[in-house]
């Protein structure tokens, strides 16, 4: 059974199809599914809680950043649940084990634990806190538990010994070491160096597309078919790891089939970092994005043109755990923007959020926390403070709903001018309509600059929609709606200079048809629509763009 639970984790956990979340609630019931088939009928404690043990230990090594999930799974069974003080020696076993090489031979697991362990009935299964097996099915290669097991069989062709789980018993902490202390003592060990714990891919994407309004103007529009070729490189590592990372680069030529506008070649860029061992959080991000785009702040100078910018990201957070049901972050941002066409202004943006959480379930928080900003605009334009004073909430709010929001109080100062302060909100949620399909929500409401180096109030509303309709085909759409507040804005009318307040609605619709070929070829058709309603009606617009890419990976 532990090897077969071993083996079923780590296939959920290295998914490329599953989002986080669904990995959680399928690795949650597989977990809690083996423990109340290996426990059934045992009335004592110890045996109860030395396969508990056991079982938590084998699934965190398969999946180590799953550990506090797997923990809690376990420890909330039926049977385990009852057994006072199970709750913190299965955590510590989890992160311990977690934590381990994987190079340490692993320890038998005795057979007199799992003998005559029978089926997990539906009525047992219900029993068990969480979700239930119907909101995230097993995957299609699970097996049930077995009736009787003995001593751990051999290991599969090809599968070394260190690769068996079940970490030995000396790698757990002290059973004093309660659910709010995070991990086991002893830091976690990156395998970097395996080959099993990195991966290395080529990528490329081939794109057409036809765009019958590519300068985005409200009258002579014109249209052409633009052909791109994406190579690139990926690379992770750290999957079985508490710490992992990722980069990436990618370089994307562009050829307009009717020349009218520039060819270009742009770079992108993009890593991260990631370190969690249930007391400690660490996260950090960074990417370099050359674009080639239409721009609907420049709409009211002319002439139409696409506008070439750079786009330079860092930051990074730390989040640590003080209590059994408090934490707090800290964390730093850097957004560095760049124009190279004349007249547009660029700037930096550096934010510094604080927050401070309190669990209220035992999947969700909230929060309090304020983040102060400072963007500088190039040209030695004027420098604005901006704050946002917030309440929110993260976590698992319902079975099938998770995310995070925050709502609150933003500013923005800048020398001699009236202070500006508005409602401010920002959120990500995500719903499990059914098994095989997820509707996402986003919003956000806050003070930004426009390329002509103007504040505007930037409101963002955004609805998608995914189903899987097979393994092989998949559809989604979204709805993104924007509410851009620019202010007063000077525009030509019969040549002459006017000033009006201009406020935006942009809508944007996208459909696309997604068929996978294998795990290396992907084939997606899309439709995208825009279309944009000003208050100044000379500069609204609408655009049609239809595509084709084909994705490889290898």
């Amino acid at each position: 059974m532990a090897r077969a639970l071993y083996k079923q984790v780590s296939e959920i956990a290295n998914s490329m199809s599953l989002s986080t979340a669904k990995k959680e609630k399928r690795i949650s019931t597989a977990v809690r599914v083996a423990v109340v088939a290996a426990t059934a009928y045992k009335n004592d404690p110890d045996v109860v809680l030395g396969i508990a043990l056991e079982l938590a230990q084998v699934a965190s090594r398969a999946a180590p950043h799953f550990a506090g999930t797997i923990a809690s799974a376990v420890s909330f069974a039926p049977s385990v649940s009852r057994i006072e003080g199970a709750s913190s020696r299965i955590r510590t076993a989890a992160f311990a084990a977690a934590a381990a090489p994987r190079g340490k031979r692993a320890r038998e697991i005795p057979s007199e634990l799992y003998v005559q362990a029978p089926h997990a009935t539906a009525e047992e299964v219900a029993a068990a806190p969480g979700e239930s097996t119907q909101q995230a099915p097993m995957p299609e290669n699970s097996t049930e538990a077995p009736t009787r097991a003995a001593a751990r069989p051999a290991p599969e062709a090809g599968v070394a010994e260190s690769e068996m789980p079940a970490p030995a018993a000396d790698q757990m902490a002290p059973e004093g070491n309660g659910p709010d202390n995070g991990a086991a003592s002893g830091a976690a060990t990156s395998r970097i160096t395996e080959g099993d714990n990195s991966k290395l891919a080529v990528t490329a994407n081939v794109m057409v597309q036809h765009d019958d309004n590519i300068f985005i103007s409200n009258s002579d529009k014109v249209a052409d078919t633009i052909y791109s070729f994406e190579p690139g490189l990926d690379f992770h590592v750290g999957q079985n790891s508490l710490d992992h990372a990722s980069l990436s680069y990618q370089e994307d030529f562009v050829e307009y089939a009717s020349h009218k506008a520039p060819n270009v070649h742009l770079a992108n860029a993009a890593g991260d970092f990631g370190y969690d061992d249930g007391g400690l959080k660490l996260a950090a991000n960074g990417s370099y994005q050359q674009l080639y785009q239409n721009n609907i702040d420049v709409l009211t100078i002319g002439p139409n043109a696409l506008i070439r910018s750079n786009n330079f990201l860092i930051g990074g957070n730390g989040e640590w755990l003080f209590g059994a049901k408090t934490s707090g972050s800290v964390g730093v941002s850097y957004n560095d923007v760049t124009y190279a066409n004349p007249g547009l202004v660029g700037g930096r943006n550096l934010n510094f959020p604080v927050d401070l959480y309190y669990k209220v379930t035992p999947k969700a928080d909230v929060f309090a926390g304020y983040t102060y900003g400072i963007y500088r605009p190039d040209e030695g334009g004027p420098e604005a403070k901006d704050g946002y004073a917030h309440v929110g909430a993260r976590g698992d709010f319902t079975p099938k709903l998770s995310g995070s929001f925050s709502v609150g109080y933003i500013t923005r100062n800048v020398p001699g001018t009236v202070r500006n302060k508005s409602l401010g909100y920002t959120g990500n949620l995500t719903y499990e309509v059914t098994p095989k399909t997820n509707a996402t929500m986003s919003f956000s409401r806050d003070f930004t600059a426009t390329a002509l180096g103007q504040t505007e109030i930037n409101s963002s509303y955004s609805l998608g929609l995914s189903t899987a309709l097979s393994p092989q085909w998949e559809i989604g759409e979204s709805i993104n709606y924007q509410i851009l507040d620019y202010g007063p804005q000077v525009f030509l009318l019969n040549n002459s200079p006017i000033t009006q307040e201009r406020r935006d609605d942009y809508w944007t619709g996208n459909l696309h048809l997604t068929y996978i070929y294998s795990r290396w070829l992907t084939a997606s058709a899309g439709y995208t629509a825009r279309n944009d309603h000003s208050t100044i009606s000379l500069i609204d617009f609408a655009d049609n763009v239809f595509s084709l890419t084909m994705g490889l990976r290898y």
